[in-house]
């Protein structure tokens, strides 16, 4: 159970950190802050496929409309970790080139994950969808975050960087945390009013306080609107260009995220519903 749910976090975690880097500027920040989150985000895609959750008995067979096995999954992140590798040892020559099918294997990667089941293959096919827009979601939120705390350090790092790296990695976070929001609400929305008992009885548990429902309204408070209330608090302390400020509150804001995160990964392993 533990191992599925690390796997699924450094996968996502890994895969996240790449999008901000799909969106700052190589010649500004420089190729030692892409060969870093590059060396990192590889670090973390090996150290989740030594998790290997697959063999668990708590984890169902996937969904056989896609017929997707765990043998493609780890070919997807050991693909993944080889371009990011070569990709930020010939940074000079490629510039940021590598990173793009890097990001877009990771996140096949992490969408073929969710179609793993961790309850019951009798759960309707739609489910795997949401799962699929769960695990993106979280994806986003993780790496994002951490992305945006490694970019506000480099400032101890790089004196003369300009406020744009920090503000378009605060943009993004607080936009994937925004999303994420309203991917959960629809999710619990859609679901607690199924037609099908299978899913509707879990997901309106979920709104109760008690049982599962306190996981779910601790997820909610600790892994969405705290990071919502930081996210706008540090986008605005970024546009008066306190980029230490900024940063203090971008470190306990990894600590929520991953959190919440660490909540919905255990709602989903005890209830199907991917939140």
């Amino acid at each position: 159970m533990l191992n599925l749910i690390f796997f699924s976090l450094f996968l996502q975690l890994a895969a996240g950190m790449l999008l901000p880097l799909l969106f700052i500027s190589l010649a500004e920040i420089g190729a030692t802050f892409f060969r870093l989150l590059s060396g990192l985000a590889a670090a973390l895609l090996a150290l989740a496929c030594w998790a290997h959750p697959f063999g668990s008995p708590v984890l169902a067979s996937p969904s056989g409309v896609f017929g997707i096995s765990p043998n493609l999954i780890f070919g997807l992140i050991a693909a993944t970790i080889v371009l990011l590798l070569a990709g930020s040892i010939g940074i000079k020559r490629v510039k940021k080139i590598y990173l793009f099918p890097a990001f877009a294997l990771a996140l096949a990667a992490v969408v073929f994950v969710s179609l793993f089941s961790p309850v019951s293959q009798s759960f309707p096919a739609s489910l795997a969808g949401w799962r699929a827009v769960s695990f993106t979601g979280s994806a986003m939120m993780l790496g994002t975050v951490m992305s945006a705390m490694i970019t506000g350090h480099w400032y101890l790092v790089n004196r003369r960087l300009t406020i744009q790296p920090l503000r378009m990695a605060a943009i993004l976070f607080l936009g994937a945390t925004i999303l994420r929001l309203a991917m959960v609400i629809a999710v619990v929305a859609v679901l607690a009013f199924s037609s099908e008992a299978l899913v509707s009885q879990p997901a309106q548990a979920l709104l109760q306080f008690s049982g599962t429902g306190w996981w779910f309204w601790l997820r909610v408070i600790i892994g969405l609107i705290g990071p919502l209330i930081f996210g706008w608090m540090i986008y605005e302390t970024v546009k008066i260009r306190s980029t230490q400020s900024a940063t203090g509150m971008l470190y306990a804001t990894v600590v929520l995220v991953f959190i919440g995160e660490a909540f919905s990964k255990f709602i989903w392993l005890f209830t199907g519903i991917p939140v």
